[in-house]
C-alpha cells in the first residue's frame, strides 16, 4: 500500500469519524428530547381529556339524580305501582317529564321511568312504553346508586349505542324502593368532547390545537372496544363498535388499574407514542396516541439533510485529501527517484522541490549530498 492512500486512509478517519459519531449522538439527543416533549404532550392531552369527561359525566349523573328526588314524579310512579288510575297517571306523567324535566337540558335525548319489576311505565316517547329493561345494568345497578353506561346492542329515542344515566327512586318517608329514572343521551356529546368540538362550540380557541393527522383519542370499555373516538380515527370508515382494543395501555388498565406512556403497538399495530388514563369505577381507558412516524418525521428530515452534508463534506474531504497527499508524495517520490539514480551511479541528480517545509529541506540536503558525491568522485579519478 503506497503512502498516498495511507495517507488519504488515514485522514478519512481522523477526519469523517469524528463527523459521524457526533451527527449520530446529535441525532439520538435530538430524538431523545423530542420523544420526552412528545411524550408530555400526550400525557396532558390525557389528562385534560380525563378532566373534560368527568366533568361532563359530573354533570350529567348530577342532573340526573335531581331528577330522581322530583316529589311528583315519585307520587305519580307510587300511584302506578298500586295500579291507580294508571292510563291517566301514566299520560300526566310522560307529560311532565317532557315539559319539565326534558325541557330543561337539550342534550337529553329522552327519558325513562322503570317500575319495579324494571318495566318503562314512563317515557317521553311512548314507543319505549312496556319495554323490559329488567335485564340492564342500568336497571340493575341504578336501583342502588346514580350509574351510567354506553347502551350498546339497544336503541332507544332513536339512537344506536346511546349513553344512559340512571338514579334509583325512593320514597322519602318510607324509603322503599319505586322504580329507576334513566336519562338517554346522545353519545355523540361525549364524541365532541373528544375530539374538541364541544370545546370550540363554546368559543375556546384552543379545542383542536395540537392536532396532527394520526393523533388519535378514544375511550375503551371494560370490554375491550372502542365507543368514543375522534374523526383521527376513522378516517377510512374501519373503526366501529366492534373494533377490540388489546393494546398494551387497555390490558393495563383492566388488569392492574395501571396508567402507562411512552411507545408501544396500537390496536391496528403501528408504533405510537402514547398515554393512559384509567377510569376504574367504570372499567375505561382513555387513550391518547400519535403515530411515531409522524412524530419523528422533521426530525428524520434533518436526519436526512445531515446525511447529505457528510457525504458532501465526505466529498470535498477526499478532493481535499487527494490534493494533500499528493503534494506531500511528490517531493518524496522525486527523491526516491533520485536516490535510485545515485545508486546506479549518476550523480549529476538535482531535485527540483521547492516547498518550505522539511520535505523542501530535505531536497536541498540531498542536492547537496549529490553534488558533495559527485566532487568526491571527481577527486578520486584525478588521483
Amino acid at each position: 500500500m503506497n503512502i498516498r492512500i495511507k495517507l488519504t486512509i488515514m485522514f478519512l478517519l481522523v477526519g469523517l469519524i469524528p463527523v459521524i459519531a457526533i451527527g449520530l449522538l446529535s441525532f439520538n439527543i435530538a430524538k431523545t428530547e423530542l420523544f420526552n416533549e412528545i411524550n408530555i404532550g400526550m400525557i396532558r392531552l390525557a389528562e385534560a381529556k380525563e378532566g373534560q369527561v368527568y366533568a361532563y359525566l359530573d354533570s350529567i349523573e348530577s342532573r340526573t339524580l335531581d331528577f330522581s328526588s322530583d316529589r311528583f314524579i315519585k307520587d305519580l310512579l307510587d300511584k302506578i305501582n298500586k295500579g291507580e288510575d294508571v292510563n291517566q297517571t301514566t299520560d300526566a306523567l310522560n307529560k311532565y317529564l317532557i315539559k319539565n324535566k326534558q325541557s330543561l337540558d337539550e342534550t337529553i335525548a329522552g327519558i325513562i321511568i322503570l317500575d319495579l319489576n324494571g318495566t318503562v311505565v314512563a317515557s317521553t316517547n311512548n314507543e319505549e312504553m312496556g319495554a323490559d329493561e329488567s335485564s340492564d345494568d342500568y336497571f340493575i345497578k341504578g336501583k342502588q346508586e346514580v350509574f351510567s353506561i354506553e347502551v350498546r346492542g339497544h336503541e332507544h329515542f332513536g339512537l344506536n349505542n346511546p349513553f344512559a344515566v340512571s338514579a334509583p327512586l325512593v320514597n322519602k318517608e318510607t324509603g322503599d324502593f319505586q322504580g329507576v329514572i334513566v336519562n338517554i343521551f346522545d353519545i355523540d356529546k361525549l364524541r365532541s368532547i373528544i375530539s374538541g368540538e364541544f370545546q370550540l362550540e363554546r368559543g375556546a380557541i384552543s379545542g383542536k390545537r395540537g392536532q396532527t393527522e394520526t393523533l388519535k383519542i378514544y375511550l375503551i370499555n371494560k370490554e375491550k372496544k372502542i365507543f368514543v373516538h375522534s374523526p383521527h380515527l376513522d378516517k377510512d370508515g374501519s373503526v366501529n363498535e366492534m373494533t377490540l382494543v388489546d393494546s398494551l395501555p387497555v390490558q393495563k388498565c383492566l388488569e392492574n388499574k395501571e396508567e402507562i406512556t411512552g411507545i408501544y403497538k396500537d390496536y391496528a399495530g403501528k408504533e405510537v407514542i402514547g398515554a393512559s388514563m384509567c377510569f376504574t369505577g367504570r372499567e375505561w381507558t382513555l387513550i391518547t396516541e400519535i403515530e411515531t412516524e409522524e412524530a419523528f418525521l422533521t426530525l428524520n428530515r434533518s436526519s436526512f439533510m445531515l446525511g447529505i452534508i457528510i457525504l458532501v463534506f465526505l466529498f470535498f474531504m477526499i478532493f481535499f485529501i487527494f490534493f494533500i497527499s499528493k503534494r506531500i508524495t511528490q517531493p518524496i517520490l522525486r527523491l526516491k527517484d533520485g536516490a535510485d539514480k545515485i545508486g546506479r551511479g549518476n550523480l549529476d541528480v538535482k531535485l527540483d522541490i521547492s516547498s518550505k517545509d522539511e520535505i523542501g529541506e530535505l531536497g536541498k540536503t540531498f542536492n547537496k549530498m549529490a553534488g558533495d558525491l559527485k566532487k568526491y568522485q571527481e577527486k578520486l579519478l584525478q588521483s
